[in-house]
């Protein structure tokens, strides 16, 4: 009975971690980006407070540090251009592979991935009024021409979307947010995806041995 307690413990604690959203959201305000990324209690925050408080961090550990060895600089070794040319068309080719296998990783990801939140505020403003209605037209077309394609990628629940004219205000404000939320199921399950799609279609990869060399055997004419 113990074991069983236990197991069941186990699996409903895989199930809360596999389940439990991993959440991004992302804003713009007055001319600066920023965002925060969160799962359960684990938070990063890339705004640009919280990337000057770990280069704050970053700096004093490296001041930290022992600077007092000597690297050795090594002669550089100009390769030659055959060597330049292979090494290019592999590596176009093994990226070609990667795309070509994550087709269907992409689809359980974006199936995946829920857009809670979307709001874009936008004032229009200019010198004068011509450029205010130009400005203004200009996010109109192109919030028009977006908001299809955004709707059928992601579906984002209730869009808070405005666009206003402020003859006052002397250039164009912008204000965005928007909340991503996706579970480490998803992308366990496109990541499990891409590995069986990869294996399958590239095959794995083959380790090559120096030292073994086939030689053919050498043939003698036998002397009549």
């Amino acid at each position: 009975m113990t074991a069983l307690v236990i197991l069941l413990g186990i699996v409903a604690l895989f199930a809360f971690l596999l389940l439990s959203p991993i959440q991004v959201s992302l804003w713009y305000r007055e001319q600066e980006a920023g965002g925060l990324a969160q799962y359960l209690f684990i938070r990063f925050d890339f705004s640009p407070e919280g990337l000057a408080k770990r280069e704050q961090r970053r700096l004093k550990r490296t001041l930290r540090r022992d600077y007092k060895k000597e690297e050795k600089a090594e002669p550089e070794k100009k390769p030659k251009s055959e060597k330049k040319l292979s090494a290019l068309w592999d590596t176009i080719q093994k990226i070609w592979g990667v795309v070509r296998c994550s087709k269907q990783a992409m689809a359980i990801f974006w199936s995946g991935l829920r857009l809670e939140r979307f709001a874009l505020e936008v004032i229009a403003g200019g010198e004068d009024a011509h450029q205010i209605g130009e400005a203004y037209g200009r996010w109109c077309a192109a919030l028009s021409a977006a908001l299809p394609l955004l709707d059928r990628l992601l579906s984002p629940r209730e869009p808070e979307i405005t666009v206003e004219v402020d003859f006052f205000a002397p250039e164009t404000a912008v204000d965005f947010a928007a909340r991503i939320k996706i579970t480490p199921l998803v992308l366990l399950r496109a990541a499990a995806s891409f590995l069986i799609t990869y294996i399958r279609e590239e095959g794995l990869p083959k380790k090559s041995k120096g030292g073994a060399k086939k030689h053919e055997p050498a043939t003698t004419a036998s002397n009549q």
